[in-house]
Protein backbone atom coordinates (compact mmCIF):
# COMPACT_ATOMS: atom_id res chain seq x y z
CA UNK A 1 0.00 0.00 0.00
CA UNK A 2 1.38 3.48 -1.01
CA UNK A 3 1.82 5.89 1.97
CA UNK A 4 -1.16 8.49 2.51
CA UNK A 5 -1.26 12.00 1.54
CA UNK A 6 -0.75 14.41 4.45
CA UNK A 7 -4.65 15.63 4.04
CA UNK A 8 -7.44 13.57 3.52
CA UNK A 9 -9.49 14.28 0.63
CA UNK A 10 -12.67 12.97 2.07
CA UNK A 11 -12.12 13.79 5.55
CA UNK A 12 -10.26 17.21 6.16
CA UNK A 13 -10.51 17.40 10.05
CA UNK A 14 -9.29 13.68 10.70
CA UNK A 15 -10.37 14.13 14.00
CA UNK A 16 -7.64 16.81 15.17
CA UNK A 17 -9.38 19.11 16.19
CA UNK A 18 -11.40 16.05 18.15
CA UNK A 19 -8.04 15.12 20.27
CA UNK A 20 -6.68 18.78 20.38
CA UNK A 21 -9.94 20.42 21.57
CA UNK A 22 -11.47 17.70 23.48
CA UNK A 23 -8.92 17.44 25.76
CA UNK A 24 -8.80 19.85 28.87
CA UNK A 25 -6.28 20.81 31.27
CA UNK A 26 -6.87 18.60 33.79
CA UNK A 27 -7.40 15.68 31.19
CA UNK A 28 -3.88 16.39 30.14
CA UNK A 29 -2.80 16.40 33.58
CA UNK A 30 -4.28 13.28 34.23
CA UNK A 31 -2.70 11.69 30.47
CA UNK A 32 0.71 13.00 32.32
CA UNK A 33 0.25 10.95 35.54
CA UNK A 34 -0.76 8.00 34.05
CA UNK A 35 2.37 8.81 31.90
CA UNK A 36 4.86 8.85 34.22
CA UNK A 37 3.10 5.80 35.98
CA UNK A 38 3.55 3.37 33.46
CA UNK A 39 6.99 4.85 33.13
CA UNK A 40 7.12 4.11 37.00
CA UNK A 41 6.72 0.11 36.35
CA UNK A 42 10.21 -0.21 34.46
CA UNK A 43 12.33 0.93 37.38
CA UNK A 44 10.95 -2.56 39.35
CA UNK A 45 13.62 -5.48 39.37
CA UNK A 46 12.56 -7.52 37.28
CA UNK A 47 10.77 -4.56 35.00
CA UNK A 48 7.04 -4.73 34.49
CA UNK A 49 6.41 -4.79 30.88
CA UNK A 50 2.78 -5.43 30.96
CA UNK A 51 1.97 -2.69 33.36
CA UNK A 52 4.11 0.20 31.34
CA UNK A 53 2.50 -1.40 27.79
CA UNK A 54 -1.31 -0.66 29.36
CA UNK A 55 -0.38 2.51 30.42
CA UNK A 56 0.97 4.29 27.76
CA UNK A 57 -1.66 2.32 25.28
CA UNK A 58 -4.06 4.26 27.05
CA UNK A 59 -2.24 7.35 26.76
CA UNK A 60 -1.99 6.94 22.96
CA UNK A 61 -5.43 5.99 22.70
CA UNK A 62 -6.45 9.46 24.38
CA UNK A 63 -3.73 11.39 22.62
CA UNK A 64 -2.53 10.23 19.49
CA UNK A 65 -1.14 13.34 18.69
CA UNK A 66 1.62 13.38 21.55
CA UNK A 67 4.97 11.96 20.19
CA UNK A 68 6.23 11.11 23.34
CA UNK A 69 3.32 8.71 24.05
CA UNK A 70 4.15 6.84 21.00
CA UNK A 71 7.63 6.93 20.65
CA UNK A 72 8.00 5.15 24.88
CA UNK A 73 5.85 2.51 23.64
CA UNK A 74 7.34 1.54 20.38
CA UNK A 75 10.78 2.00 22.52
CA UNK A 76 9.58 -0.15 25.33
CA UNK A 77 7.95 -2.81 22.60
CA UNK A 78 10.96 -2.82 20.92
CA UNK A 79 12.85 -3.68 24.67
CA UNK A 80 10.33 -6.36 26.06
CA UNK A 81 10.65 -8.10 22.47
CA UNK A 82 14.57 -8.10 22.83
CA UNK A 83 14.52 -9.20 26.24
CA UNK A 84 11.82 -12.63 24.97
CA UNK A 85 8.93 -11.10 27.45
CA UNK A 86 6.70 -11.16 23.70
CA UNK A 87 6.44 -14.63 22.80
CA UNK A 88 4.08 -15.60 20.16
CA UNK A 89 2.66 -19.18 19.42
CA UNK A 90 1.87 -20.00 15.36
CA UNK A 91 -1.59 -19.75 16.34
CA UNK A 92 -0.91 -16.16 17.94
CA UNK A 93 0.84 -15.42 14.78
CA UNK A 94 -1.92 -16.05 12.35
CA UNK A 95 -3.97 -13.72 14.41
CA UNK A 96 -1.52 -11.49 14.80
CA UNK A 97 -1.73 -11.20 10.31
CA UNK A 98 -5.22 -10.16 10.71
CA UNK A 99 -4.66 -7.41 13.19
CA UNK A 100 -2.80 -5.58 10.20
CA UNK A 101 -4.84 -6.61 7.73
CA UNK A 102 -7.61 -4.74 9.77
CA UNK A 103 -5.26 -1.71 10.24
CA UNK A 104 -4.73 -1.44 6.50
CA UNK A 105 -8.28 -1.55 5.61
CA UNK A 106 -9.43 1.30 8.38
CA UNK A 107 -6.47 3.35 6.69
CA UNK A 108 -8.19 2.69 3.50
CA UNK A 109 -11.53 3.74 4.91
CA UNK A 110 -10.11 6.83 6.36
CA UNK A 111 -11.35 6.13 9.79
CA UNK A 112 -8.54 7.38 11.48
CA UNK A 113 -10.21 7.31 15.06
CA UNK A 114 -10.87 3.17 14.71
CA UNK A 115 -6.89 3.18 13.58
CA UNK A 116 -5.59 4.88 16.33
CA UNK A 117 -7.93 3.13 19.17
CA UNK A 118 -6.45 -0.21 17.41
CA UNK A 119 -3.01 0.64 17.14
CA UNK A 120 -1.97 -0.01 20.33
CA UNK A 121 -2.73 -3.86 20.31
CA UNK A 122 -1.62 -4.11 16.59
CA UNK A 123 1.99 -3.00 17.84
CA UNK A 124 2.02 -4.83 21.06
CA UNK A 125 1.05 -8.37 18.21
CA UNK A 126 3.28 -7.21 15.14
CA UNK A 127 6.49 -5.30 17.50
CA UNK A 128 8.36 -6.09 14.73
CA UNK A 129 6.25 -5.16 11.57
CA UNK A 130 7.60 -2.54 9.23
CA UNK A 131 4.32 -1.89 6.91
CA UNK A 132 2.39 -2.38 9.73
CA UNK A 133 4.65 0.92 11.42
CA UNK A 134 4.53 2.26 7.67
CA UNK A 135 0.69 2.32 8.02
CA UNK A 136 0.20 4.05 11.10
CA UNK A 137 3.19 6.56 9.94
CA UNK A 138 0.88 7.44 7.23
CA UNK A 139 -2.49 7.73 9.51
CA UNK A 140 -0.20 10.09 11.71
CA UNK A 141 0.92 12.51 8.36
CA UNK A 142 -2.78 12.76 7.46
CA UNK A 143 -4.10 13.57 10.75
CA UNK A 144 -1.30 16.49 11.16
CA UNK A 145 0.68 14.51 13.62
CA UNK A 146 4.11 14.38 11.98
CA UNK A 147 6.53 13.85 15.07
CA UNK A 148 4.46 10.60 15.66
CA UNK A 149 4.68 10.07 11.93
CA UNK A 150 8.37 10.51 12.10
CA UNK A 151 8.77 8.13 15.62
CA UNK A 152 6.67 5.09 13.45
CA UNK A 153 8.63 5.25 10.51
CA UNK A 154 12.50 5.70 12.85
CA UNK A 155 11.36 2.36 14.21
CA UNK A 156 10.23 0.87 10.64
CA UNK A 157 13.46 1.32 8.95
CA UNK A 158 15.23 -0.31 11.92
CA UNK A 159 13.51 -3.44 11.24
CA UNK A 160 13.30 -3.09 7.02
CA UNK A 161 16.04 -0.40 6.05
CA UNK A 162 14.78 -1.29 2.58
CA UNK A 163 11.22 -0.45 2.95
CA UNK A 164 10.20 1.51 -0.21
CA UNK A 165 7.34 2.26 1.71
CA UNK A 166 8.91 3.90 4.31
CA UNK A 167 11.57 5.71 2.44
CA UNK A 168 8.52 7.13 0.66
CA UNK A 169 6.82 8.18 3.88
CA UNK A 170 9.73 10.03 5.44
CA UNK A 171 10.33 11.87 2.14
CA UNK A 172 6.56 12.78 2.57
CA UNK A 173 6.72 13.50 6.05
CA UNK A 174 9.89 16.40 5.41
CA UNK A 175 7.53 17.52 2.98
CA UNK A 176 4.99 18.19 5.50
CA UNK A 177 7.02 20.21 7.79
CA UNK A 178 8.44 22.33 5.27
CA UNK A 179 11.81 20.56 5.01
CA UNK A 180 12.52 20.66 1.89
CA UNK A 181 15.61 20.30 1.27
CA UNK A 182 16.15 17.38 3.74
CA UNK A 183 13.63 15.54 1.64
CA UNK A 184 16.39 15.42 -1.31
CA UNK A 185 19.11 14.68 1.06
CA UNK A 186 17.02 11.60 1.97
CA UNK A 187 16.56 10.41 -1.55
CA UNK A 188 20.25 11.19 -2.11
CA UNK A 189 20.80 8.85 0.50
CA UNK A 190 19.40 6.44 -0.78
CA UNK A 191 21.12 7.06 -4.43
CA UNK A 192 24.56 6.85 -2.32
CA UNK A 193 23.87 3.98 -0.59
CA UNK A 194 23.07 1.83 -3.56
CA UNK A 195 20.72 -0.10 -1.73
CA UNK A 196 17.90 -0.39 -4.25
CA UNK A 197 18.17 -0.97 -8.06
CA UNK A 198 17.42 1.39 -10.28
CA UNK A 199 13.97 -0.05 -10.89
CA UNK A 200 12.93 0.28 -7.10
CA UNK A 201 13.87 3.94 -7.03
CA UNK A 202 11.86 4.29 -9.65
CA UNK A 203 8.92 3.05 -8.09
CA UNK A 204 10.20 4.93 -4.73
CA UNK A 205 10.25 8.21 -7.11
CA UNK A 206 6.77 7.11 -8.94
CA UNK A 207 5.14 7.23 -5.16
CA UNK A 208 5.90 10.45 -4.40
CA UNK A 209 4.29 13.79 -4.83
CA UNK A 210 4.38 15.03 -8.60
CA UNK A 211 5.73 18.54 -7.22
CA UNK A 212 9.15 16.69 -5.60
CA UNK A 213 9.74 14.26 -8.37
CA UNK A 214 11.13 16.80 -10.77
CA UNK A 215 13.60 18.05 -7.81
CA UNK A 216 14.93 15.13 -7.10
CA UNK A 217 18.72 14.87 -6.53
CA UNK A 218 20.66 12.80 -9.87
CA UNK A 219 22.15 9.48 -10.31
CA UNK A 220 25.25 12.20 -11.55
CA UNK A 221 24.64 14.08 -8.82
CA UNK A 222 25.46 11.03 -6.56
CA UNK A 223 28.24 9.41 -8.26
CA UNK A 224 30.08 12.83 -7.87
CA UNK A 225 29.67 12.91 -4.61
CA UNK A 226 31.01 9.55 -3.82
CA UNK A 227 33.91 10.74 -6.03
CA UNK A 228 34.65 13.50 -3.73
CA UNK A 229 33.75 12.30 -0.42
CA UNK A 230 37.11 9.71 -1.14
CA UNK A 231 39.22 12.39 -2.56
CA UNK A 232 38.46 14.13 1.25
CA UNK A 233 38.59 10.90 3.12
CA UNK A 234 42.25 10.41 1.41
CA UNK A 235 43.38 14.21 2.05
CA UNK A 236 41.02 16.08 3.87
CA UNK A 237 43.53 19.43 3.57
CA UNK A 238 42.56 19.39 0.04
CA UNK A 239 40.81 22.66 0.21
CA UNK A 240 39.53 22.91 -3.65
CA UNK A 241 38.03 19.65 -3.42
CA UNK A 242 35.74 20.87 -0.16
CA UNK A 243 34.92 24.15 -2.54
CA UNK A 244 34.02 21.84 -5.07
CA UNK A 245 31.53 19.79 -2.34
CA UNK A 246 30.14 22.63 -1.34
CA UNK A 247 29.18 23.98 -4.14
CA UNK A 248 28.23 20.80 -5.81
CA UNK A 249 25.48 21.24 -2.79
CA UNK A 250 24.80 24.30 -2.87
CA UNK A 251 24.02 24.38 -6.52
CA UNK A 252 21.67 20.97 -6.10
CA UNK A 253 19.69 22.64 -3.42
CA UNK A 254 20.94 20.52 -0.81
CA UNK A 255 21.65 23.12 1.68
CA UNK A 256 21.74 20.81 5.15
CA UNK A 257 24.59 19.45 3.04
CA UNK A 258 26.15 22.52 2.51
CA UNK A 259 26.07 23.32 5.88
CA UNK A 260 27.17 20.42 7.49
CA UNK A 261 30.05 20.56 4.33
CA UNK A 262 31.19 23.67 5.81
CA UNK A 263 31.92 23.22 9.39
CA UNK A 264 33.46 19.91 8.60
CA UNK A 265 35.69 22.16 6.17
CA UNK A 266 36.94 25.08 8.98
CA UNK A 267 37.76 22.18 11.39
CA UNK A 268 39.48 20.47 8.93
CA UNK A 269 41.76 23.27 7.42
CA UNK A 270 41.29 25.51 11.13
CA UNK A 271 38.97 28.06 11.72
CA UNK A 272 38.41 30.45 8.40
CA UNK A 273 35.90 33.62 8.69
CA UNK A 274 35.37 32.36 4.84
CA UNK A 275 33.59 29.29 5.71
CA UNK A 276 31.45 31.01 8.94
CA UNK A 277 30.54 33.61 6.19
CA UNK A 278 29.72 30.93 3.77
CA UNK A 279 27.25 29.36 5.90
CA UNK A 280 25.08 32.46 6.91
CA UNK A 281 24.96 32.85 2.99
CA UNK A 282 23.72 29.10 2.94
CA UNK A 283 21.02 29.33 5.76
CA UNK A 284 19.95 32.39 3.88
CA UNK A 285 19.74 30.35 0.67
CA UNK A 286 18.00 27.62 2.46
CA UNK A 287 14.99 30.10 4.24
CA UNK A 288 14.89 31.74 0.70
CA UNK A 289 14.74 28.06 -1.11
CA UNK A 290 11.88 26.44 0.95
CA UNK A 291 9.87 29.38 0.58
CA UNK A 292 10.52 28.79 -3.52
CA UNK A 293 9.40 25.57 -3.34
CA UNK A 294 6.43 26.24 -1.33
CA UNK A 295 4.82 28.71 -3.36
CA UNK A 296 6.35 26.44 -6.93
CA UNK A 297 4.21 23.44 -5.73
CA UNK A 298 0.91 25.71 -5.19
CA UNK A 299 -0.23 24.61 -1.83
CA UNK A 300 -3.94 25.68 -2.85
CA UNK A 301 -4.20 22.00 -4.61
CA UNK A 302 -1.16 20.43 -3.44
CA UNK A 303 -1.87 17.72 -0.69
CA UNK A 304 1.36 17.39 1.17
CA UNK A 305 2.05 20.68 2.61
CA UNK A 306 0.29 22.71 4.96
CA UNK A 307 -0.97 26.15 4.30
CA UNK A 308 0.20 26.97 7.84
CA UNK A 309 3.69 26.15 6.83
CA UNK A 310 4.06 29.96 4.65
CA UNK A 311 3.96 32.03 7.83
CA UNK A 312 6.54 29.66 9.55
CA UNK A 313 8.93 30.07 6.64
CA UNK A 314 8.12 33.49 6.16
CA UNK A 315 9.13 34.09 9.45
CA UNK A 316 12.59 31.95 9.68
CA UNK A 317 13.00 33.54 6.53
CA UNK A 318 13.19 36.76 7.95
CA UNK A 319 14.83 36.02 10.93
CA UNK A 320 17.90 34.65 9.23
CA UNK A 321 18.13 37.42 6.46
CA UNK A 322 18.49 39.79 9.41
CA UNK A 323 21.05 37.48 10.93
CA UNK A 324 22.79 37.67 7.47
CA UNK A 325 22.77 41.13 6.71
CA UNK A 326 23.66 42.03 10.41
CA UNK A 327 27.34 40.29 9.48
CA UNK A 328 27.78 41.89 6.57
CA UNK A 329 27.30 45.55 8.00
CA UNK A 330 29.82 44.42 10.21
CA UNK A 331 32.26 42.90 7.28
CA UNK A 332 31.28 45.55 4.28
CA UNK A 333 30.33 48.78 6.25
CA UNK A 334 30.61 50.96 3.14
CA UNK A 335 27.86 48.49 1.13
CA UNK A 336 25.18 50.91 2.67
CA UNK A 337 22.26 49.25 0.77
CA UNK A 338 22.78 46.47 3.69
CA UNK A 339 22.01 48.75 6.46
CA UNK A 340 18.79 49.79 4.52
CA UNK A 341 17.80 45.70 3.98
CA UNK A 342 18.49 45.19 7.68
CA UNK A 343 16.21 47.60 9.04
CA UNK A 344 13.66 46.10 6.60
CA UNK A 345 14.40 42.62 8.05
CA UNK A 346 14.33 43.88 11.96
CA UNK A 347 11.10 46.06 10.89
CA UNK A 348 9.54 42.61 9.13
CA UNK A 349 10.35 40.53 12.02
CA UNK A 350 8.51 42.65 15.31
CA UNK A 351 11.64 44.02 16.50
CA UNK A 352 10.14 48.11 14.97
CA UNK A 353 12.44 49.53 18.05
CA UNK A 354 15.80 48.24 16.86
CA UNK A 355 14.75 49.05 12.92
CA UNK A 356 14.38 52.21 13.86
CA UNK A 357 17.72 52.93 15.43
CA UNK A 358 19.59 51.29 12.12
CA UNK A 359 16.65 53.76 10.01
CA UNK A 360 17.85 56.66 12.03
CA UNK A 361 21.63 56.14 11.49
CA UNK A 362 21.01 55.71 7.72
CA UNK A 363 22.79 58.62 5.63
CA UNK A 364 20.73 59.38 2.78
CA UNK A 365 23.64 61.05 1.24
CA UNK A 366 25.71 57.46 0.90
CA UNK A 367 22.37 56.34 -1.14
CA UNK A 368 20.49 56.14 -4.34
CA UNK A 369 17.48 57.78 -5.17
CA UNK A 370 15.67 54.19 -5.00
CA UNK A 371 17.23 53.54 -1.85
CA UNK A 372 17.19 56.55 -0.24
CA UNK A 373 13.11 56.13 -0.86
CA UNK A 374 13.31 52.19 0.39
CA UNK A 375 14.64 53.29 3.36
CA UNK A 376 12.64 56.38 4.42
CA UNK A 377 9.42 53.94 3.39
CA UNK A 378 10.83 51.48 5.81
CA UNK A 379 11.44 54.07 8.68
CA UNK A 380 7.93 55.75 8.07
CA UNK A 381 6.25 52.34 8.29
CA UNK A 382 8.08 51.30 11.48
CA UNK A 383 7.44 54.72 13.18
CA UNK A 384 3.54 54.53 11.83
CA UNK A 385 3.66 50.55 13.54
CA UNK A 386 4.69 52.77 16.57
CA UNK A 387 2.38 54.94 16.13
CA UNK A 388 4.43 57.80 16.00
CA UNK A 389 2.47 59.48 13.21
CA UNK A 390 3.67 62.82 13.13
CA UNK A 391 7.52 61.76 12.69
CA UNK A 392 6.10 58.59 9.79
CA UNK A 393 4.24 61.22 7.66
CA UNK A 394 7.58 63.61 7.81
CA UNK A 395 9.50 60.18 6.64
CA UNK A 396 6.84 59.65 3.74
CA UNK A 397 6.43 63.02 2.62
CA UNK A 398 10.81 62.94 2.77
CA UNK A 399 10.62 59.94 0.45
CA UNK A 400 7.82 61.84 -1.83
CA UNK A 401 9.72 64.56 -2.68
CA UNK A 402 12.79 62.11 -3.53
CA UNK A 403 10.29 59.77 -5.83
CA UNK A 404 9.13 62.99 -7.29
CA UNK A 405 12.71 64.06 -8.54
CA UNK A 406 13.46 60.53 -9.55
CA UNK A 407 10.85 59.08 -11.09
CA UNK A 408 12.02 57.13 -13.91
CA UNK A 409 15.07 55.91 -12.30
CA UNK A 410 12.40 54.63 -8.80
CA UNK A 411 10.48 52.98 -10.90
CA UNK A 412 13.32 50.55 -12.34
CA UNK A 413 13.03 46.92 -11.46
CA UNK A 414 15.26 46.44 -9.14
CA UNK A 415 16.40 42.29 -8.07
CA UNK A 416 18.31 42.98 -5.20
CA UNK A 417 14.87 43.73 -3.68
CA UNK A 418 13.90 40.16 -3.60
CA UNK A 419 15.78 40.76 -0.01
CA UNK A 420 13.32 42.66 1.04
CA UNK A 421 9.96 40.23 1.19
CA UNK A 422 7.50 43.25 2.06
CA UNK A 423 8.55 44.86 -1.34
CA UNK A 424 9.10 41.45 -3.66
CA UNK A 425 5.37 41.82 -4.92
CA UNK A 426 4.26 45.21 -4.71
CA UNK A 427 6.13 48.52 -6.79
CA UNK A 428 8.18 50.60 -4.54
CA UNK A 429 5.97 53.76 -5.30
CA UNK A 430 2.52 52.96 -5.51
CA UNK A 431 3.40 51.08 -1.63
CA UNK A 432 4.58 55.03 -0.54
CA UNK A 433 1.40 56.52 -2.35
CA UNK A 434 -0.86 54.15 -0.69
CA UNK A 435 0.68 55.01 2.89
CA UNK A 436 1.11 58.13 2.51
CA UNK A 437 -1.76 59.54 1.18
CA UNK A 438 -4.07 56.74 3.89
CA UNK A 439 -1.98 58.75 6.65
CA UNK A 440 -2.20 62.22 5.25
CA UNK A 441 -6.37 61.66 5.03
CA UNK A 442 -6.43 60.68 8.53
CA UNK A 443 -4.34 63.89 9.81
CA UNK A 444 -6.36 66.05 7.65
CA UNK A 445 -3.22 67.48 5.81
CA UNK A 446 -5.05 67.63 1.98
CA UNK A 447 -1.79 69.24 0.36
CA UNK A 448 0.03 65.60 1.08
CA UNK A 449 -3.32 64.21 -0.53
CA UNK A 450 -2.73 66.19 -3.45
CA UNK A 451 0.95 65.40 -3.81
CA UNK A 452 0.06 62.18 -4.08
CA UNK A 453 -2.67 62.60 -6.42
CA UNK A 454 -0.22 64.70 -8.71
CA UNK A 455 2.64 62.05 -8.52
CA UNK A 456 0.30 59.47 -9.21
CA UNK A 457 -0.91 60.97 -12.39
CA UNK A 458 2.89 61.15 -13.59
CA UNK A 459 3.81 57.79 -13.02
CA UNK A 460 0.06 56.15 -14.41
CA UNK A 461 -0.47 54.18 -10.80
CA UNK A 462 -4.03 54.07 -9.31
CA UNK A 463 -4.05 54.93 -5.53
CA UNK A 464 -8.07 54.65 -5.25
CA UNK A 465 -8.25 53.65 -1.85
Amino acid sequence: MEPAPTKSARHPLTNQADYQSGLSRGERQTLQHLFEKALEWLQHSPPNYQQTLAGLAQCMKSDPQAAVYCYEYLQTIEIAFTANHLRFNWFERRKNRKLVLEIEHLVEAENWQAVFQHAPKAIYHNPRHAQLLTLLAAACQTTDAPDCARAYCQFALKYDPNCQATHSQIIINYLATGQFDDAKEHWLQLRTRKTFTLNQLQQLEQALPVEIQTTLPSLKLATEVNQLDKQLSQDPQDEKAWHQLCKLYQDNQLFSRALECCQLANQALGKNTEWEQLSLQLRKQQAEDRIRFYERTNPASSNFASPGLMGELTDELVRVRAEYYQARCTTLPNEKNNFVRLAWCLSEADNSYEALKVFNNIDLSQLTPRWSVIALLGQGETEQRLRQFDKALAAFKNALNIFEQSLEAIQQSDPELVDIPTLQHEQIGLRLLKRSKLLAQAMDLPEITQQCAVIAKKTSLSIDI
